[in-house]
């Protein structure tokens, strides 16, 4: 089974695949800044089609688009998402699964309003793509800098030290999302085949009543 995660963005789109469960690629795509917005869509989906991402794929995954208090990011993302789900339909005529990015942590025991930089640490610890002695640094700077009275403070602050984790580690934000949204759908993945498993049941029983 061949899934590809998503965690979209004008500015730098992170993208995983798994096979089966199993996480065998990652990336992300960040257009000219520059550029239109029409352009860096364009260069998103181009960007996954070159790379092959949109082959043979079992399901696409999409982190879901909160509208919240910018309803400007809200427009830009759902521009974007709607450029991916044409392209998405056209290839396998069925419609991606949307995730909400809290209910992807909540699913993998995250703090569902922790910061970026803490997911960030989090995928990095699971796959063990830094030693243990530079995560728990990472994790004491998280910890420290949560002390910082001032929300706008705080939140610059760890802004800044999500790019740093990005930088040094090749894991940034949007990767680091998209592979959680991954791991989140086959965390999952035993209770909708049970639904699925359940409906079928439920389908039989009625065609089978209708027959008698």
């Amino acid at each position: 089974m061949k899934i590809l995660s998503l965690d979209l963005s004008a500015k730098c789109t992170g993208w995983s695949i798994f096979k089966n469960g199993i996480l065998d690629s990652y990336g992300k795509i960040e257009p000219n800044e520059k550029d239109s917005l029409s352009k860096k869509i364009s260069y998103i989906i181009d960007g996954l089609e070159s790379q092959g991402l949109f082959d043979d794929l079992d399901d696409l995954v999409i982190e879901d688009v909160y509208i919240g208090v910018n309803p400007w990011a809200a427009k830009v993302l759902l521009r974007l998402s709607g450029a991916v789900i044409y392209k998405y339909y056209q290839l396998y005529k069925k419609e991606p699964r949307f995730v909400m990015a809290c209910h992807a942590r909540k699913a993998l025991g995250i703090k569902a309003l922790c910061h970026k930089a803490d997911v960030q640490i989090e995928i990095l610890n699971k796959f063990k793509m830094e030693s243990e002695f530079i995560l728990s640094e990472y994790a004491e700077k998280i910890l420290e800098l949560q002390k910082i009275e001032s929300k706008g403070k705080r939140k610059y602050q760890l802004d800044k030290l999500s790019d740093e984790i990005g930088e040094s580690t090749g894991i940034n934000e949007d990767i680091a999302d998209s592979i959680l949204l991954g791991l989140s759908y086959f965390k999952e993945l035993p209770t909708k085949q049970k639904r699925k498993h359940v409906r079928k049941k439920q389908l039989s029983r009625t065609s089978g009543s209708r027959k008698v």
